[in-house]
């Protein structure tokens, strides 16, 4: 059988980063009993410091200590969506999906609070104590 030679080229477009096909990440983020908080993701930390950064991330925009901050990572059955964990993703994309899911717990939290104490969301404020 001819042995035959030729050459060719391969292109991918996989939507992952900055791109018009967008990259959905998903965050929750629950308030416990104790008073401290949980991040919900379904991104796993593979040694590049995740679960710090997104701690951080989340106590900063909430306005709470870093050590009242639990992040729970890698439960896909349980975690909100996310396309994964590579290239240079974890920080900027789940990290703007915590700081939207944590401002929108902090929210919720001023507004129970404001109901309960018969006063204006936008009068209290969240700090540590």
């Amino acid at each position: 059988m001819a042995k035959h030679y030729g050459r060719g080229i391969a292109a991918v477009n996989y939507p992952t980063g900055m791109n018009l096909g967008g990259d959905p990440t998903q965050a929750l983020i629950f308030c416990q009993p104790t008073g401290g908080f949980s991040v919900k993701l379904a991104s796993t930390d593979l040694g590049q410091g995740l679960k710090t950064v997104i701690a951080q991330i989340a106590a900063e925009t909430l306005g709470v200590p870093f050590d009242s901050v639990i992040v729970d990572t890698g439960d896909t059955d349980s975690a909100p969506h996310c396309m994964g964990t590579f290239a240079s993703r974890a920080t900027h994309r789940v990290g703007n999906a915590v700081i939207m899911a944590a401002n929108e717990a902090r929210k919720a939290l001023l507004d129970v609070a404001a109901e309960d104490m018969d006063a204006a969301p936008e009068d209290l404020v969240l700090e540590s104590g």
